[in-house]
């Protein structure tokens, strides 16, 4: 071959050797990214499992809690039945038992499901 082609594909050859460490850094500039990510995901996910778990924990005392207040209730309103009493005030707290106890069944199925 002539010298002058030799010059031109010896230029070639160093000028392919650089695009190729150009790429390699781009590519480790993304795992570099990706890793950083991943990172903030993970810690993001794991703060939100601990709130999921707290959350769990404080209904599910919530619940044992007004379970004991349901059976004070119930004693209460037998109590009142046999005096002949009937309590309003009494039959409404009662309704907001209820539906205290279902809305906490729910959100802690709910937690469960996660």
């Amino acid at each position: 071959m002539n010298p002058q082609m030799n010059k031109v594909f010896s230029k070639l050859a160093k000028e392919d050797k650089k695009t190729e460490l150009k790429s390699e850094k781009v590519e480790l500039a993304n795992i570099k990214t990706i890793i950083s990510e991943y990172r903030q995901i993970n810690s993001s996910a794991t703060n939100a499992e601990g709130f999921i778990l707290k959350a769990k924990q404080t209904l599910n005392k919530s619940l044992k809690s007004m379970q004991g207040i349901k059976k004070e209730m119930d004693s209460a309103q037998k109590m009142a039945k046999d005096l002949g009493i009937e309590s309003k005030e009494l039959n409404d707290y009662e309704k907001r038992i209820n539906a205290s106890l279902s809305d906490y069944e729910k959100s802690i199925k709910a937690l469960n499901s996660l």
